[in-house]
């Protein structure tokens, strides 16, 4: 009842509880550190609050997003999602990929409109890998998960999105998950781990979740987009002439182990494979 009525009227608990609260938890963090940056999220299904100071005080949206077919019924369906802002079924794989697009874009626009144009950071997305009641951890097969994986990483590229993939659990195992709440939604498991000496042994559908990036770019990124299952990364960037620093590409090793071939519309490249990084410098 507390968070029902407020004032006498019908309580809006994202501005009426989580904006103050907010504003008091920044007020003391900002009194120790001054710089610190509030990571705040509204509920998931709900917008951001109106504060338009959000700018001046540090404040970084980070809301959750997840693929709630997919997570609900752990199984991956390339035919069916769901918008979870207006709890509506999508039919049709074009349709969810500009659906889930579109979901993800909203949250950029409730930063600019309601934050005053803060960054965003989605603080959690992730599927759940005990799929098809666990089948993928008897077969080794995860390529449902891969897909399933890769759906939303299209959608986070397509935005230009900072992301936390939810989740890695360090002791996850497959009878127990994560260990909390029937949860299973680690990219990494023991019980998948052949080689402690190979940093992608135990992981899971790395195909996917691991993906080339760019680390630092010197100018306006544009466009990402990313295949796994052919290795090709097209990054479209606009070059800052004023910037003589090197935009930076992270090129993981498990896509590329035998090399890449790069094309560049103009500048100098330069690879470092040992640290998995490729170098472009503006002509």
């Amino acid at each position: 009842y507390h968070f029902q009525r407020k004032d006498g009227r019908s309580a809006d608990f994202v501005q009426d509880y989580l904006l103050p609260f907010t504003r008091r938890f920044a007020e003391v963090v900002h009194a120790v550190d001054a710089d610190a940056m509030i990571f705040a999220e509204s509920e998931v299904e709900k917008t951001a609050p109106l504060y338009p100071q959000a700018s001046e005080n540090n404040i970084v949206f980070a809301p959750h997003w997840y693929d709630g077919v997919t997570l609900l019924f752990k199984r991956y369906i390339p035919w069916l999602g769901s918008n979870l802002f207006t709890k509506t079924p999508i039919f049709g794989s074009s349709r969810i990929k500009k659906s889930y697009k579109t979901q993800l874009g909203m949250y950029k626009d409730q930063a600019n409109q309601k934050l005053g144009n803060v960054p965003v950071l989605i603080g959690e997305i992730g599927i759940p890998f005990d799929m098809e009641n666990k089948n993928a951890y008897h077969t080794g097969d995860f390529t449902q998960q891969a897909r399933s994986m890769d759906r939303s990483m299209h959608a986070l590229e397509a935005n230009l999105l900072n992301y936390t993939i939810w989740n890695y659990t360090s002791d996850n195992t497959n009878e127990r998950g994560d260990r909390w709440n029937d949860e299973d939604l680690s990219i990494f498991c023991r019980d998948q781990q052949k080689d402690p000496d190979d940093i992608n042994s135990g992981g899971r559908a790395l195909e996917a979740v691991v993906r080339p990036y760019p680390l630092q770019t010197s100018g306006t990124p544009l466009s990402i987009a990313f295949d796994y299952r052919t290795g090709s990364f097209k990054y479209i960037f606009e070059h800052d002439p004023i910037v003589t620093a090197p935009t930076v590409i992270f090129i993981p090793r498990v896509h590329y182990r035998d090399g890449i071939r790069i094309e560049a519309t103009a500048g100098e490249l330069v690879t470092d494979q040992s640290n998995q990084r490729l170098e472009y410098y503006p002509s």
